[in-house]
């Protein structure tokens, strides 16, 4: 049957009534990206994470997930029948380099030219199993003029600005633009989210 949609994002059928779709396969925009360096077949690609699939997985979806890809294995075995070296090491590390500063450079990119980026910190009595249960990130003992520390005592909804050499230290530990962290400050121990919003006013995301 066909249709239009017309300005308010109706789908109007050829018979005159309207359907209202389903927002998410309407509005579905990247809620952040994350990447991961593999070591087998020496990528290291960059992805962006789906409100929808954000909505369905929760967390987790900022996980480290990988396949190999095939090209680059055939092109990995290709060299080692000619007998080529490759320093596995060296090539892993410049890759995770690369991908850091690729990553940095698509925050810059959705903030807009010379603006900082920043945070923002999530932290419920819950989110402790969820955190504890993952693959966290460990700050130990921080002080007031890091990061993570400004993010957690900022006023509700407020955001904590970074500079690039913050955002950089961020990534690094996240491999993503959202991850839980634990740390300890003020003599005590805590655990949170902290993420950059890849849209305006995304301190919603875990509300």
């Amino acid at each position: 049957m066909s249709g239009s949609i017309n300005t308010t994002g109706q789908v109007t059928n050829s018979n005159g009534t309207i359907n209202y779709p389903n927002l998410t396969e309407v509005y579905n925009p990247p809620v952040g990206f994350r990447t991961y360096v593999c070591a087998t077949c020496l990528t290291g690609p960059i992805d962006a994470i789906r409100l929808s699939d954000f909505r369905r997985f929760g967390p987790s979806v900022f996980n480290q997930s990988h396949s190999c890809d095939k090209e680059a294995l055939e092109n990995r075995k290709r060299c080692t029948e000619k007998g080529l070296c490759i320093d596995i090491i060296t090539k892993w590390n410049d890759l995770r380099i690369l991908s850091i500063q690729h990553l940095a450079y698509v925050v810059h990119q959705w903030f807009g030219p010379g603006k900082d980026p920043y945070l923002y910190a999530a932290e419920e009595p819950h989110f402790k199993s969820w955190i504890e249960n993952s693959l966290t990130t460990n700050l130990g003992k921080i002080q007031s003029n890091h990061w993570a520390y400004r993010a957690l005592n900022v006023k509700e909804n407020k955001r904590t600005v970074i500079n690039n050499s913050e955002l950089l230290s961020f990534l690094n530990l996240a491999k993503a633009t959202f991850a839980s962290f634990q740390a300890e400050i003020d003599g005590k121990g805590r655990y949170f989210y902290l993420y950059i919003p890849a849209m305006e006013n995304q301190e919603w995301l875990l509300k």
